[in-house]
Parts: structure tokens; sequence; C-alpha cells
């Protein structure tokens, strides 16, 4: 059985999207070398530069999604007239958080000591990393889902307590009403 690798891709935010609406993956301007590398029971992290492609568009500079690779099949897909692109099935984690690269630049081995140079490995478009580069980059974008899902839960807590603190109110003032009508 082969060993699981781990890579990054680097791909717009909003294509990103579009590959988890479709449970593929496409990157490096849809060549087959790049997405061939890639093996069944992989891990795929997306980096997104920027929203769009459009180098104006606004800057996300974060991982974007978490993906495995279902199968052997890299498949052409028609775009337009005048493209087509390659392409892989992938599982997608769900419900994981935008994770930005900063803060954690660091502590990542292919980022660590390379100062203002760290961005020259990204434009690779696709680069194999370790199992804690990977370990790390998902365990941030799980407690940043998790993170934010405790804030909702305390965010109703609170309007929940709100609600009873005014339907206390409520009591008070009819029993009051009720006191002063006997």
């Amino acid at each position: 059985m082969a060993t699981t690798k781990y890579w990054i891709s680097i791909v717009s935010k909003q294509h990103v999207e579009n590959g988890i609406r479709e449970s593929i993956c496409q990157m490096c301007h849809g060549k087959k070398g790049p997405i061939s590398k890639l093996s069944p029971g992989d891990w795929l992290i997306y980096y997104s530069p920027r929203v769009t492609m459009d180098r104006k568009s606004e800057s996300v500079k974060s991982f974007t999604a978490i993906g495995q690779i279902k199968d052997d099949n890299v498949y052409l897909f028609k775009m337009s007239e005048n493209f087509s692109a390659h392409r892989r099935s992938v599982s997608y984690l769900p419900d994981l958080k935008d994770v930005e690269i900063q803060p954690l630049l660091d502590n990542l081995s292919f980022t660590k000591g390379k100062g203002s140079k760290w961005g020259a490995i990204f434009r690779r478009g696709l680069f194999e990393i370790d199992s804690s580069d990977f370990n790390l980059i998902k365990s941030k974008m799980v407690q940043t889902n998790i993170s934010s899902l405790n804030d909702r839960v305390e965010n109703n807590n609170n309007d929940n307590d709100n609600d009873d603190n005014e339907d206390d109110e409520h009591l008070q003032k009819k029993t009051k009403k009720q006191k002063i009508n006997t």
C-alpha cells in the first residue's frame, strides 16, 4: 500500500469554492502533470492568495480547504470551447474555517526562517509537505471552526438569557398588577 502524502496547492478562493461544490480538484491551470502526482488517499490543502485569479482582487492569504483524493482517475473536463482542464475527485472535510498563514509562518517547516521570502515556495502551484505541517494547519482550521461554534452557542445562550430576563420582568409586572387588583 502506498504511503499517504500531503500536498498544498495554490488556488484562488473562488476556484476552491467551486471545487468543494463539485467535489473535484483542479490546479496549475488544468495541467495534467501536477494533478497526476496525487494518489488515492493523499491529502490536499488549498492555499488561496486571492479571492479570484485577478492580481487586483482582494487578498486572502489563507488556507481555505482540505480534501482527500478519492481515486486514480485523472480526467479531462471541457471548461469552454477553447479550454479543457484535468481534474480529480476529492472528498472535502466539511465546516472548516479559513486560516491565515501569517501567524503560522514560524511554525511551518516550509516557511520557517525564510523571512520576507516565505512566499517563494507558493509559486510552484503544488508542493508536498510533511505530516506535521499538515496536522498543524488542519488543527487550526478545525480549532477555528470549534471556536466560532462555541461563540455562536455562547451568543445564543446570551440571547436566551435576555429572553429569560424579559420573561421574568413581564411576569413580575403581571404579578404586581394582580396584587394591586386584589
